[in-house]
């Protein structure tokens, strides 16, 4: 448990206050300078009297029990928020089949979507994420509504987009858009509710998935993102196969250069007969893959030739 300076000098002045009826408190200097409080100073003591703030009202110690709970969830919110931005999910294209269906429309204590809206551009070759919601009646007007939409185009940044609450019932619209990249992915969207204007009390966030079905590394053309429109431009398994097939060309590739490499080394080897040719094709079956030599990393032959790095671009293309 973390303890803050001063906190126990607090806690003992609002038990002494509770002793101390008329809400005063008596406060003297000893001989050696150690200061005391108490309800009452002992006789020939040279002391004053201090006046003790009025205890908390019921209003007041729920608007503190509530501002606690907020808080706790505004930092469990930043902490979801944070360890999804380190493992870069939202900034990888998914498969159509992953993706699933569209996310329901969600519910808060304060707000409730009525729709998600992902929208492509042909004009500028743009994409915008959207978010409708309808304030329920206990939102006080007046609240500032804060919401944080990722940019798919900066891993470290969303687009805030803020509104204010001007009547019950109010239906608010939050526009991201000019979106430069897009993946096919789930995105996270979450809604802080404070106070007022100030930003300073949070009252509570909502949170909502808004689903997008175009990868924009895969558009090359205004006819591709035509056909996304009504069809989507996702991974598909052809897309993974594909990757696995330029890996396969690689290691065919490689295993080409390798295998007069290995069968001179096989043969110097049963030449010395300090091995059996069986135990000579044993030891040099992973001639050419990757492997400590005295404590020194030695990689894998032929890797730099050109159906490898090939293959190694667009496995980490899709990584990214």
């Amino acid at each position: 448990m973390r303890t803050f300076p001063g906190a126990i000098g607090v806690m003992s002045l609002l038990v002494l206050a509770g002793t101390a009826c008329a809400g005063e408190m008596c406060k003297w200097v000893d001989e050696d300078g150690c200061v005391h409080y108490a309800a009452s100073c002992p006789p020939g003591v040279e002391s004053e009297k201090l006046a003790l703030p009025a205890p908390p009202t019921d209003a007041q110690r729920t608007a503190a029990a509530e501002g606690y709970e907020s808080a706790r969830e505004y930092l469990d919110d930043r902490d979801d928020q944070r360890s999804k931005d380190g493992d870069g999910d939202r900034f990888r294209s998914i498969s159509t089949a992953a993706l699933g269906p569209l996310p329901e429309n969600l519910e808060s204590r304060y707000l409730t979507t009525t729709s998600t809206h992902f929208g492509i551009h042909i004009d500028d070759m743009s994409y915008s994420l959207m978010l409708t919601v309808k304030a329920k009646p206990n939102l006080p007007i007046g609240s500032l509504l804060q919401a944080h939409i990722p940019d798919p185009s900066n891993r470290h940044a969303h687009v805030i987009i803020e509104r204010t609450v001007e009547r019950k019932g109010q239906t608010l619209v939050f526009h991201a858009g000019s979106l430069k990249a897009m993946y096919c992915q789930n995105f996270p969207v979450i809604v802080r509710v404070y106070e007022d204007f100030s930003a300073q009390r949070l009252l509570g966030t909502h949170r909502q998935t808004i689903q997008a079905r175009v990868d924009s590394r895969l558009v090359k053309s205004r006819s591709d993102l035509v056909a996304a429109v009504t069809n989507g431009l996702c991974p598909d398994r052809m897309t993974e196969k594909s990757v696995e097939e330029l890996k396969q060309i690689c290691e065919e590739a490689r295993e080409r250069l390798l295998k007069p490499l290995r069968k001179e080394k096989i043969e110097q080897c049963a030449s010395e007969k300090r091995k059996t040719r069986e135990e000579c094709e044993r030891f040099y079956s992973t001639f050419g893959d990757a492997t400590m030599y005295k404590r020194y990393y030695l990689p894998r032959m032929f890797d730099n030739i050109p159906e490898c790095v090939a293959a190694r671009k667009v496995d980490d293309r899709d990584r990214e």
